[in-house]
């Protein structure tokens, strides 16, 4: 075996073990010793992925395309750690490069699309969904969460649920029961939204049936929002059993949010932080956010919130299934705003009106009723 078989059994098999640490160790080697080895340059960028170095990424990831710039899966990698790392200008342009390389690659509608709405074009997402929805049944179901995502977003749970529904019907008749069980997911979120806690259990029971293995982790945070502890802890202690460091990391974040409902946000804290040790994830900042302003620990709180502002990028797929998840991050202005009051600062108001500005004037939430209402105060 050469040193280069060495280095990529041994790089892929870190990889497959979820180490990424030491995937790195053999694939630095790798490229050092082999400078043009593009399969080592995209392995090491998607290592640097899973430890949520973005910027890293992105520099390896450009590395392999600079060698091969007419390969279409390595222009959308830049595409996709270019969003990633907070580059919306460039995951557009990459992503745009992709489709006109390739206007059947599905991914690349999907990361333009991300690009457009971080940017503050939800009509061209749009747009760009519907050119989607049209090349295949494939993109059909991926335009379909997007315009979801989208949906909810703007805080308009009633079209996502209506777009969602005829998704899971359509992913059904497809054969493909991991999509419609994320559907079905992301549907109860947005009956949560709208209050509706039990037909948010119904749609996550039957995510739950459909596919369990591939809504763990989103399907428990909708129980415990949705006050089924049971379920909640049962969910976390499967995702706890998993040998990778990830879904333990996952378990972590679902036992945090359950003592943070319990009104305990300093036990919340000490799970959350046992989270990030284990994977350093946007959700584990956010929550560490959530906690620190429940305790009442304001400038934490602030610094958190800002931790996951400049992150922003990585909250469109917080689940890391290429699942789109954007509606997440306009909380993080809602949220911030709160910790600002709470320090009596006049940049308070500053974060609700951008996080209302992002809503539509028609929100079905009652987050961007508050939002009104704090922006209002003195």
């Amino acid at each position: 075996m050469t040193d280069r078989e060495k280095y990529r059994t041994r790089g892929g098999y870190y990889l497959a073990t979820m180490d990424p640490t030491k995937a790195i160790d053999e694939f630095s080697a790798l490229v050092l010793q082999y400078p043009a080895d593009t399969m080592g340059l995209s392995s090491l960028a998607f290592t640097y992925y899973l430890l949520r170095d973005m910027p890293k990424a992105l520099e390896e990831g450009r590395r392999a395309l600079d060698i091969y710039p007419k390969n279409v899966p390595y222009r959308n990698n830049v595409a996709l750690y270019a969003l990633y790392a907070g580059e919306f200008d460039t995951a557009a342009k990459e992503a745009s490069a992709v489709l006109a390389e390739n206007p059947a690659y599905l991914k690349g509608y999907v990361t333009l699309a991300l690009a457009q709405l971080a940017q503050g074009q939800p009509s061209k997402t749009s747009e760009t969904y519907e050119r989607l929805a049209k090349v295949s049944a494939l993109g059909r179901s991926f335009a379909s969460t997007g315009m979801a995502d989208l949906a909810l977003y703007e805080s308009r749970p009633r079209d996502a649920n209506a777009v969602l529904e005829k998704g899971v019907t359509e992913d059904l008749n497809d054969k493909s029961p991991s999509a419609a069980a994320k559907k079905l997911v992301m549907a109860a979120d947005a009956f949560l939204m709208q209050g509706q806690k039990s037909k948010a259990v119904e749609s996550a029971d039957r995510a739950i049936q459909l596919a369990k293995e591939s809504v763990l982790f989103p399907a428990a945070r909708v129980y415990a929002e949705a006050g089924q502890r049971s379920k909640a802890a049962a969910l976390a202690a499967e995702l706890g059993q998993k040998l990778e460091a990830l879904p333990q990391a996952h378990s972590k974040l679902i036992s945090g949010e359950l003592e943070l409902l319990r009104g305990r946000p300093r036990d919340a804290l000490k799970f959350f932080e046992e989270s990030l040790k284990l994977s350093n994830t946007w959700l584990a900042r956010f929550e560490l956010g959530r906690a620190y302003l429940a305790a009442g620990a304001f400038p934490q709180a602030d610094s958190e919130f800002d931790l996951c502002l400049k992150r922003r990028g990585e909250a469109s797929d917080l689940f890391l299934d290429e699942e789109q998840t954007y509606h997440f991050f306009p909380q993080v202005y809602y949220y911030r705003g709160v910790a600002r009051q709470g320090l009596k600062s006049p940049e308070a108001a500053d974060s609700f009106h951008l996080y209302l500005g992002l809503k539509a004037k028609d929100a079905q939430d009652p987050m961007v009723e508050d939002a009104r209402l704090r922006s209002a105060a003195p």
